[in-house]
């Protein structure tokens, strides 16, 4: 049923999805940790994940906001907007997005939960449009869940999606379901159900940014230094450990000896402590101390390290929690926009397809005409460095007298409604308390 590639496929990307989530322990290489003595490597390893930072500010600055739906049909928007709601969109829309980012693409599956009579049919006699509407739903997987196949043009062969121990395997025409036992048995087709509304497709795929064929994920090529950083912030982490509990060591001295339980001679060990002086009567005894290495090389590679990742990851912003000189800003943010901008564009493809789907689906259950309505898409995200930037240049031009504070406000960032904003404003002059001496002062 899966090839070796495809379950190479899937294992890489359950590295991924490890990894976003600060899991490094499961996939880490272990041998490039040395680990002090009682300690494991869960609690030895220290990490700045960097693969999550990216994943979501690419996520937010997407469709941070907002995502939504539009069409020409007052009822029928209603009814857009309720489901939208009740399936909570603009949050599975955002994990969309962290897919997308994440794993180069997400899977989406359209699910309709619909109450059936004996034959399968769907019973429809007395549902309303918002009754159906209401039992469908969408899933969201990763590839550490799915594999999307191709034919040898490049086009989708296919979309499959593992769930536990079953496969759906989406073509445009027909769901192929296959089940298995137990984890070690071999998939079987115990189903085949057609595709009610074939060509529009039950099953979707986002795709991230294109190279051809391929899509690419933002951070699967920085794996390698992300456990770089990883592994320079855990040396920096034991250097002061060892920095407070220095290394000692004594040789050419006579032992004391002890008897364990079982009646051998085992040699006391030199006890320390705060205070301790080493002495001894013999010659030939030699106390030293291993010296760590400095840290300053170590903050060094980490510095170098996470400058890499940002350069990789056009998150340049995040080195310094200062903003850029407006030109440099300018600049830097040329490369960021076009990749959101991109990835936007595949968002609101897909939300059209999906919602094209839905309305077909209605259409085939209820014998409608959903999908004749004009559908519009949109989606906004938050991109908190842009708006910094364009709030500077409006800030500078307020004070020179040249802008209103109107436009102002409507460049910042903790301002959600401006009219709002302005009419607390008045609001406050009004109760302000007038100085006695404001006349005179204001003649003078």
């Amino acid at each position: 049923m899966l090839t070796i590639t495809e379950q190479k496929a899937l294992t890489i990307g359950q590295k991924l999805w490890n990894y976003y989530n600060n899991d490094f322990i499961t996939n880490y290489p272990r041998q490039t940790v040395i680990l002090p003595n009682g300690r494991t490597i869960e609690n030895t390893l220290v990490t700045d994940n960097w693969i999550s930072k990216t994943v979501n500010r690419y996520a937010t600055s997407a469709i941070g906001k907002y995502a939504t739906v539009e069409v020409d049909d007052p009822e029928a928007q209603e009814l857009l907007t309720d489901w939208h709601s009740t399936i909570d969109f603009e949050s599975k829309m955002t994990s969309i997005a962290r897919y997308q980012g994440l794993y180069g693409y997400a899977v989406v599956k359209l699910i309709f939960n619909l109450d059936r009579d004996e034959e399968g049919a769907v019973v429809v006699a007395g549902r309303t449009p918002e009754e159906i509407l209401n039992g469908f739903d969408i899933a969201v997987f990763g590839a550490d869940r799915s594999l999307v196949r191709h034919d040898e043009y490049g086009n989708i062969d296919s979309i499959m999606i593992s769930i536990n121990n079953r496969i759906e395997v989406f073509y445009k025409d027909r769901v192929e379901i296959y089940q298995r036992a137990n984890a070690g048995a071999a998939y079987k087709l115990v189903r085949t159900d057609p595709n009610p509304i074939a060509p529009y497709p039950l099953a979707f795929i986002v795709k991230n940014l294109e190279t051809g064929m391929k899509t690419n994920s933002d951070v699967e090529g920085i794996v390698t230094l992300q456990e770089s950083l990883n592994d320079a912030l855990t040396s920096l982490r034991l250097v002061n450990h060892y920095h407070g509990f220095p290394i000692m060591t004594v040789a050419g001295i006579d032992y004391e000896f002890a008897i364990d339980h079982e009646g051998n001679q085992v040699k006391k060990p030199i006890v320390m402590g705060a205070g301790t002086v080493l002495h001894s009567d013999s010659a030939d005894a030699k106390f030293g101390r291993i010296e760590m290495p400095g840290v300053t090389p170590l903050k060094e590679s980490i510095e170098a390290i996470t400058k890499e990742i940002a350069v990789a990851t056009n998150s340049l912003s995040l080195l310094t929690g200062s903003i850029p000189s407006g030109q440099a800003l300018a600049y830097m943010l040329t490369d960021f926009n076009a990749a959101v901008s991109e990835k936007q564009s595949k968002l609101k493809a897909f939300m059209y397809k999906l919602h094209k789907s839905i309305f077909k689906l209605m259409d085939y259950i209820l014998d409608t005409k959903y999908s004749d309505l004009e559908i519009k898409t949109f989606v906004a995200g938050h991109n908190p460095i842009e708006q910094e930037y364009n709030y500077q240049q409006a800030k500078e031009l307020f004070s020179l007298g040249v802008l209103s504070k109107k436009t102002l406000l409507d460049n910042s960032e903790a301002v959600e409604n401006t009219e709002e904003e302005l009419e607390r404003l008045a609001e406050d002059a009004a109760a302000a308390p007038v100085s006695p001496l404001a006349g005179l002062l204001g003649d003078s």
